[in-house]
């Protein structure tokens, strides 16, 4: 077993994003995970990830705390705690933080992205 402390996760701010501090809990980068990789992710009010694709991955969002905002090319919802939006592999998406604290947020991708 490896176990990987929340704290222990280097925070950074992954580039095609405004006011995002990620922690990559789980993936290559963390321990040789190429199966899935699980980010935890903290979202200023208005800041996100710009529309985006990623070919090969399915992505799952999974709100903690606060109000997201997430769209595909054809639809846009707001997602609130416990709530959670699965992209499929080749879907531009983007998040944004719609409410007026921080949101946080797991994301999951698998195969691992990172």
């Amino acid at each position: 077993m490896k176990v990987i402390r929340f704290d222990g996760a280097e925070p950074y701010e992954p580039p095609g994003h405004t006011g995002v501090v990620n922690r990559l809990l789980v993936g290559r980068g963390s321990g040789e995970v190429t199966e899935v990789s699980v980010w935890h992710g903290a979202i200023e009010p208005g800041g996100g990830a710009d529309p985006h694709v990623h070919a090969e991955a399915v992505q799952v969002y999974v709100v903690v705390s606060g109000v997201v905002t997430v769209s595909d090319e054809e639809s846009t919802v707001d997602l609130g705690p416990g709530d959670a939006a699965i992209f499929a592999a080749g879907d531009r998406h983007e998040v944004v933080n719609a409410g007026e604290g921080t949101a946080t947020l797991y994301v999951v991708s698998a195969p691992a992205l990172r």
